[in-house]
């Protein structure tokens, strides 16, 4: 009995984990997207300003 509780402990706490480790990485690509085109738009804006 032990035992499988356990294994069902396990299998909860491995689940959230996935599930959260998911969220983070979805947020971290976000993140990234969202600076590269904040620099990009910065540097085209540099660019049009020399210009």
């Amino acid at each position: 009995m032990p035992t499988r509780v356990l294994i069902t402990f396990w299998r909860l706490l491995t689940t959230r984990l996935a599930i959260i480790l998911r969220c983070i990485c979805t947020y971290i690509l976000l993140l990234h997207m969202i600076c590269w085109k904040c620099m990009h738009g910065n540097v085209q804006l540099k660019y049009m300003q020399i210009d």
